[in-house]
């Protein structure tokens, strides 16, 4: 079988926290995996792309994209100060924020 889809899960659910790709790492316990015949095309088009192109938002750490709209900043005390300052620098309106662990999105 090969990979048709893959998605971030919340709270040990079939919630879809974000979409993945399918050879995406992902530093959790689990993730749903949707699996299909070696060769078939998936049946259903992969999601949509992001509505904000966070590639080309400065300071993300590691390249990490931690959902649509959502990235995780580097040089952010120095430099930004709050998620509102981040998101001003790039002309958006913050509308969460999060602190992470261990350079990752959790």
């Amino acid at each position: 079988r090969t990979c048709t889809g893959a998605w971030n899960e919340h709270g040990d659910s079939c919630l879809v926290d974000h979409p993945m790709e399918c050879f995406t790492q992902l530093k959790s316990s689990d993730a749903i995996c949707e699996c299909g015949e070696a060769g078939v095309a998936p049946a259903s088009p992969p999601p949509p792309p992001s509505p904000c192109d966070e590639q080309s938002w400065p300071d993300v750490d590691h390249g990490l994209v931690c959902g649509p709209c959502k990235v995780l900043v580097d040089n952010f005390e120095t430099t930004y100060g709050t998620c509102g300052g981040y998101c001003a620098s790039i002309n958006r309106t913050c509308t969460g924020a999060w602190n992470e662990h261990g350079d990752s999105c959790l």
